[in-house]
């Protein structure tokens, strides 16, 4: 499964200051296993590598995935879960998507 990462997400989690990648918890991410490859690119879909996924943990909100993740590990640089949580929702549809589930994906 390839997925897409805006810069500077993807350059952190290619260089493993990001481990954990978080993610609503669509009818395509339902299919992500623990130990499964995944393919990262740049949001233009070149430059791809590959992380395993160690864990996956489902959370009712981003706020509750951040908690427990961490922003450090989650999203470095954000000091404020309340800004974090305004990142996912600036998203397009992840705001409406929430209610859905969401998914954290603990990388090796």
């Amino acid at each position: 499964m390839t997925l897409k990462l805006a810069l500077p997400w993807y350059l952190l989690v290619k260089s493993g200051e990001k481990p954990v990648e978080i993610r609503c918890l669509d009818e395509k991410r339902k299919l992500i296993k623990e130990g499964d490859e995944l393919t990262f690119t740049t949001t233009d879909g070149r430059n791809p590598f590959t992380k395993k996924v160690k864990s996956l943990k489902t959370f009712t909100s981003f706020r509750d995935a951040l908690k427990d993740a961490t922003l450090e590990r989650a999203l470095p640089g954000y000091e404020s879960l309340d800004d974090a949580v305004e990142l996912y929702h600036s998203f397009p549809g992840y705001k409406e998507k929430e209610k859905d589930g969401v998914l954290a994906i603990e990388l090796e």
